[in-house]
This record gives C-alpha cells, sequence and structure tokens, in this order.
C-alpha cells in the first residue's frame, strides 16, 4: 500500500461528504488496485459501509489530533495523507501524487506540495516556505509514528510542531510544485478566538524548547500585535 488518506470529522454531515466525493473522484482506480485506503475518523454515530479500502471508525469526540492519531494507528500505506472534512483534492492528483511517492528514495521523510486556499471568494496559493500546511504534507507513515504522532494537550499547533520536529533532526524532504488540495479559511485558526490561541499554544511550545527560539519569532510578533491591536 502506497498511501493513506486520512480524513477527521467531527459530524456525519455534507462536508465530509465533500472530502469523500473528492478521494474518489481522483483515487478511485488506486483504491481499486490497493494503491490507496481511505481512513475515516468521525466523532458523530453512523450507519457505515466499510469495505476492504475504506474504513470508518467511530470515536467519542477527544479534540483533532486524538482522532488523527487513531487514523494514523489505523494506516497501512507507506505514506499518510490527513485531508480532513471539508478539504479537497486538486483534479487529476491521484496519478501524479502516487508517481512522485513511488519515486521517492528511503532517506525522504517529508513530501511538500503547495495547496489552494479558499477565504471569502479569494483564492492564493500556499506552499508553506516556514510550516506546510497538513493539506500540502506528506509523511512517512514508519517516522511520524516514530515521534509518537501529534501532542494532544495542544489543541491548535500540534501539525505545526510535527513539522517542526522533523525539522530539528534535518529530516529529508521533497518540495514538488504540484497543488494538491484546497481548503476553505473557515476553521477556528481563521477566527479572532483561534489566532489568539494559535499565540498562547506558540509561546507555551517555544518555552519547552528554548533554543529553537527564533523559529517561533512570527508567532511572538502575532501575539504583540493582538495585544496591541486590543488596546
Amino acid at each position: 500500500m502506497i498511501l493513506s488518506i486520512i480524513t477527521v470529522s467531527r459530524y456525519y454531515d455534507e462536508e465530509l461528504f465533500k472530502t469523500i466525493k473528492s478521494v474518489d473522484n481522483n483515487f478511485s482506480s488506486f483504491i481499486a488496485k490497493y494503491e490507496v485506503d481511505h481512513i475515516i475518523v468521525c466523532s458523530e454515530k453512523a450507519e457505515y459501509a466499510n469495505n476492504d479500502n475504506r474504513k470508518y471508525i467511530y470515536t467519542p469526540p477527544k479534540g483533532i489530533y486524538n482522532a488523527m492519531n487513531i487514523g494514523l494507528h489505523c494506516a497501512i500505506g507507506e505514506w499518510v495523507w490527513f485531508l480532513n472534512a471539508g478539504d479537497e483534492c486538486m483534479e487529476g492528483i491521484g496519478a501524479k501524487l502516487l508517481q512522485i511517492m513511488k519515486l521517492c528514495n528511503h532517506n525522504e521523510i517529508i513530501i511538500k506540495a503547495g495547496v489552494e486556499s479558499i477565504r471569502k471568494n479569494n483564492i492564493k496559493i500556499m506552499f508553506g516556505k516556514i510550516v506546510s500546511p497538513h493539506q500540502g504534507t506528506f509523511y512517512r507513515k514508519k517516522e511520524l509514528k516514530n515521534i509518537r504522532g501529534y501532542r494532544e494537550d495542544y489543541k491548535i499547533i500540534s501539525d505545526w510542531i510535527v513539522f517542526e520536529s522533523f525539522l530539528s533532526r534535518k529530516a529529508k524532504m521533497l518540495q514538488t510544485d504540484l497543488i494538491v488540495a484546497r481548503f476553505y479559511e473557515n476553521g477556528i485558526s481563521s477566527t479572532k478566538e483561534g489566532k489568539w490561541l494559535i499565540c498562547k499554544e506558540s509561546f507555551k511550545c517555544a518555552m519547552e524548547h528554548p533554543t529553537r527560539i527564533f523559529r517561533w519569532y512570527r508567532h511572538f510578533k502575532s501575539i504583540y500585535n493582538y495585544i496591541k491591536n486590543q488596546k
């Protein structure tokens, strides 16, 4: 198995169905050939139809990173991709993406790609110069499990912590110019409360690793700007 696509969803709703449809449109032939599997971790009970290449897992709501770790534990692909409810694959990306993965050498732990971000009908392309967005990041499952996946004591920045952890280890990465997914900036990180939480958690993480403080400089700057704007 080459790739496990992991989708986390709070509800069994249209946002989840949109992501499932997107995966089917781009990966159905590879799912049928057992090159790709799709794991859905949902916090709402429903009548799921499991089969050999799509697995539904119900879990009581304990936070997004708990659900992502459950999906990681169940993944059987060499690579994992977290494409959460509401995210969509870019059209025609399946074959190109799997070809890149097949050509990767064993030293490459991360594949970085671009994503299309949409907010209030404004579209921008992101390649994550500092931290790669999860929709555009692919990890070798073995390496991600070796660092015990995502920290569940954080609510919003654990995916950034994982990426920074690999940076600190000087993990080998492959940068591709493919645009692999689109997402809508309507989650918690887009809200005023979410941005403040990002600032607080970034400060906490930086204090755990003072030697890496400069990597978190932009988050300290966000804290300053937030407080300044509240006056």
